[in-house]
């Protein structure tokens, strides 16, 4: 199974930037930053070391579990496997979804909010080839023509688009099969202002017993598939404008906690110099 990707080693924020604005500003396009350029994407799933994983347990456990810190009118429908994996995730239980992001100046500010040399990267997927996929394999009926992308459409026009594929519906059933090797875009569908605020979205690894990378990479071109490696000796630079645009840990974690760790962040960065632009 193939893993590959394009890679496009950068040496200044003001070079993202122009290839963002030139290249990757349609919504097709999906972002994840990471801290250390040599991290793979992977899941919290795929990262739990045991020799014997049992990805059903987890979520059984979670389902049987979850109503004695959530009322259980606010929980999901016993069979809704997508909206209990995004419940999960939300939460910190380890899950087959990665989070994403559908800005790349959110995703930038995770790559470069930690403070030490590593290069960083920030991982860029064309959303709508995934989706185009998936409907291919799962035969989901397609959207009548539109200005807009069908991942677009799904994405922002959610239930009213969902109503007419059923998208989510195909991929409920076999979310958790592990019989496919795809990625399936997971749109959001009970927005709380946590993940209104980071722009986020979700990819599932059809199938656990291959990494999501290979999936990936079986799944989309290199053209499609990109991974960004920028220097660590610019974050000061990139948290800087990153502020301006008002992309901080407080704006994108509203609450006691976010806001204090924003201030670890403000005073750990100092003012860029010419040489780091």
């Amino acid at each position: 199974m193939k893993s590959g990707y394009k890679t496009i080693k950068l040496e200044t924020w003001f070079e993202f930037k122009e290839l963002i604005d030139s290249d990757y500003h349609h919504f097709d396009w999906i972002f994840r930053g990471q801290g250390n350029a040599k991290w793979p994407l992977s899941s919290s799933l795929e990262r739990m070391k045991c020799e014997e994983l049992d990805e059903e347990k987890i979520v059984n456990n979670f389902k049987a579990q979850a109503s004695v810190f959530i009322n259980k009118s606010e929980l999901p429908d016993k069979d809704n496997n997508i909206e209990w994996l995004s419940l999960m995730q939300h939460h910190g239980a380890p899950t087959r979804l990665i989070d994403f992001t559908c800005s790349p100046y959110v995703a930038a500010y995770f790559a470069f909010e930690e403070n030490n040399n590593n290069d960083r990267s920030i991982f860029c997927i064309n959303g709508n080839k995934l989706y185009k996929r998936t409907q291919k394999l799962l035969k989901i009926p397609e959207a009548p023509k539109d200005e807009f992308s069908e991942y677009e459409l799904y994405c922002r026009f959610g239930d009213e688009f969902d109503d007419f594929s059923n998208y989510d519906s195909y991929v409920n059933d076999r979310i958790l099969d592990n019989q496919l090797t795809c990625v399936f875009p997971i749109r959001l569908k009970n927005y709380n202002k946590r993940s209104f605020l980071q722009s986020s979205t979700f990819l599932c690894g059809a199938n656990i017993i291959f990494s999501f990378g290979s999936l990936l990479g079986q799944s989309l071109d290199e053209e499609d598939y990109i991974k960004f490696i920028l220097p660590g000796n610019i974050r000061n630079t990139v948290l800087y404008d990153l502020e301006r645009m008002n992309i901080t840990r407080a704006t994108l974690f509203p609450d006691l906690d976010g806001f204090s760790k924003s201030l670890k962040v403000s005073y750990d960065k100092k003012p860029p110099t010419g040489d780091e632009r």
